[in-house]
């Protein structure tokens, strides 16, 4: 009797644990990748300046430019939408991503591709204002 009761009471608490749990329906997509030189009116921009990415008028994700062999360079990853929310947290398959340096439209623009890591040398025309960060 004391064994069939301890093998109820298990029996019952694996069915208690299992009930309360939901299944994931969907994996967030893997992020799509860029990385390149950075140039405003043909010249290298300042170490630090951020680079944007923006779909649909709204931005995704930012990095700063750094310095490499003598040029400013990037390297960004543009989160992917979890169709799982029913917020947008980032991009769709062949949605168009366009970048920003300082806050300038650059070109030029590319395609959101899960799990991608492309070369995309970004270039701008124009003013910016750079305020850098000075250390406490």
């Amino acid at each position: 009797m004391k064994k069939s009761l301890s093998l109820l009471s298990v029996l019952l608490g694996l069915v208690f644990l299992l009930g309360n749990f939901s299944p994931a329906f969907a994996i967030p997509p893997l992020p799509a990748g860029f990385y390149g030189t950075l140039k405003i009116n043909g010249a290298n921009v300042p170490v630090g300046l951020p680079v944007t990415a923006w779909i649909g008028g709204v931005p995704y994700a930012t990095a700063y430019a750094a310095s490499y062999l003598e040029n400013t360079v990037f390297t960004l990853s543009v989160p992917g939408d979890d169709p799982a929310t029913p917020a947008k947290e980032g991009g769709i398959q062949g949605e168009t991503i366009e970048f920003k340096i300082g806050g300038i439209s650059a070109s030029p623009t590319a395609p959101w591709s899960s799990g991608t890591n492309v070369e995309l040398n970004l270039s701008a025309t124009g003013v910016y204002i750079y305020l850098p960060l000075i250390a406490r």
